[in-house]
């Protein structure tokens, strides 16, 4: 008996569709990684985003600027007789 010539083919063409779908498949894989990866460097951004504008809250805060003046720079309340007007030029 003759084995018929388009056999091997198909055998040939059934590899070859594995193949592409086994690379597929490991595409697919290291896409998500990569989105796995970029999710997590988001979330990170978001969490510094927040914690900055929480400081820069608390930098706004007068209570806060007034504190720091007085504790850290030991700077007093000013008088009106201490403000000097400069003349315009």
């Amino acid at each position: 008996m003759k084995q018929a010539p388009y056999i091997p083919f198909l055998i040939a063409v059934q590899i070859i569709c594995i193949i592409l779908h086994i690379h597929k498949h490991t595409l697919f894989i290291k896409e998500s990684y990569i989105k796995q990866k970029n999710e997590k460097i988001k979330n990170e951004l978001e969490h510094e985003h927040q914690q900055l504008t929480q400081q820069l809250c608390a930098l706004r805060d007068y209570s806060s600027i007034e504190a720091f003046a007085r504790t850290t720079l030991h700077m007093k309340p000013a008088h009106i007789h201490q403000i000097k007007k400069l003349p315009c030029a």
